[in-house]
């Protein structure tokens, strides 16, 4: 679907100043942002996986964008301009750009400007993972940054990075999904499922023999 037709949907009769979330993925775009999000001043979130971007060179000014998802796209480093996101967003706390086709650590220099960012995404950027002490470059370059792929500073090594384990890898430091919480809530509703279940069991024995008595 057309960006703008997605965009238009997602509004819905909402004036551009109330919106705060959009997701547009799998919208078909012209490789950039192109100012179409010039007038939703408030959005806070906005996701943009799989919509053929290629620059961040038009990104408009979203000052309280906290989280930014551009997964799946086809970012490279010779025309990604992500200064113009730092400047444009300077709230931003969550960067999500995995996915894409990165290969020079330095293409990210830019973010040292961005004074609120807490985490940035890079997995399955395989040119990066090639590169040693890639990890420990991006927790030096952007002072404010804690988590890196999932994964909080303090699994911040260089040998981590020659094993590759922060590229679509978990490990036991790496946050997912699913959390332990919803594993319970999950173990209990299949419980309950089974509780009910045997009910309705114990339920039919009871009626056939009753039948049978009679």
């Amino acid at each position: 679907m057309n960006i703008k037709e997605r965009l238009r949907i997602c509004k819905g009769k909402k004036k551009d100043v109330d919106v705060i979330i959009l997701y547009l993925n799998n919208s078909i775009t012209k490789g950039s942002f192109g100012g179409l999000f010039a007038t939703f001043t408030n959005l806070t979130t906005l996701h943009m996986v799989n919509c053929g971007l290629v620059s961040f060179e038009k990104f408009p000014k979203l000052p309280r964008l906290l989280y930014l998802d551009v997964s799946n796209n086809q970012f490279t480093d010779f025309c990604l301009h992500i200064n113009i996101l730092v400047k444009n967003a300077k709230s931003l706390e969550r960067l999500i750009i995995e996915g894409n086709n990165f290969s020079n650590i330095n293409t990210f220099s830019p973010l040292k400007k961005a004074t609120n960012l807490i985490e940035i995404d890079l997995s399955f950027c395989h040119g990066l993972g090639e590169l040693k002490g890639y990890r420990k470059f991006l927790f030096e370059t952007i002072p404010t940054l804690k988590i890196l792929n999932g994964c909080e500073s303090h699994s911040n090594s260089d040998e981590e990075d020659e094993d590759g384990d922060f590229f679509g890898i978990e490990d036991e430091h790496c946050y997912s999904d699913t959390n332990e919480d919803s594993i319970s809530d999950e173990k209990n509703e299949d419980e309950e499922h089974v509780e009910t279940k045997m009910d309705d069991e114990d339920d039919d024995i009871q009626i056939i023999a009753y039948i049978e008595s009679s």
